[in-house]
């Protein structure tokens, strides 16, 4: 879905250096329970998380400007302090983040990019699936939802077993787990009544 260009977004975010970051940059806020949403969009479920585990860190990716904007918005409007933002590609953010650092990985929605040619491009490819092999500390989750059996199958079919195991498999996901929250999509999705899809990966 294209979003709508936001003029005021870009200075917005500089204003707010000491919450949403171009890109990497060390910080004593990345510490040992960091946990990462890579796509995070307006921040509705990264911030239901952080209010529910006020002490636990949370880092949020997203390279739509015009969307990371709404998100550090919405941490301001309800003081939240636990959460950090980065406005670029994850791509671009993953060779500076350290081995064995991250507890926990989300990725929620995420773009199917359903054409084979662009198979690459998904968050669950073969290349994307090393670089959180690499950062999650052992015993690391990598938690997925989508409403796209393709990209679901497609998750499942690249896993390398010596590399994750899958501890929870749920082609319907019907009700909220208790330490599961909401995105903006989602919502709609469960409106709509649309088949949702969820796994949880561990890394061996």
């Amino acid at each position: 879905m294209r979003t709508k260009y936001k003029p005021w977004a870009l200075p917005f975010l500089k204003e707010h250096s000491d919450l949403a970051y171009p890109t990497f940059k060390k910080d004593k806020f990345f510490d040992n329970t960091l946990e990462m949403e890579i796509g995070g969009g307006k921040g509705d479920f990264i911030i239901s998380q952080a209010t529910k585990h006020p002490k636990t860190h949370y880092l949020m990716i997203e390279r739509v400007i015009s969307v990371a904007a709404p998100a550090v918005k919405k941490l301001i409007e309800n003081d939240i302090n636990n959460v950090r933002v980065i406005y670029d590609n994850f791509i671009n953010v993953s060779h500076a983040l350290k081995n064995n650092s991250i507890n926990k990985i989300y990725l929620n929605f995420s773009d199917p990019w359903p054409k084979k040619k662009h198979a690459k491009r998904r968050l669950t490819s073969p290349l994307f699936m090393n670089d959180y092999y690499r950062i999650l500390k052992k015993d690391g989750l990598i938690v997925f939802k989508t409403d796209q059996r393709p990209l679901y199958e497609y998750t499942k079919s690249v896993l390398e077993k010596e590399k994750f195991t899958i501890i929870l498999d749920n082609p319907h996901y019907n009700k909220l787990d208790k330490d599961d929250s909401l995105t903006e999509y989602e919502t709609k999705f469960r409106e709509e009544k649309k088949t949702i899809y969820r796994l949880i990966l561990k890394k061996i």
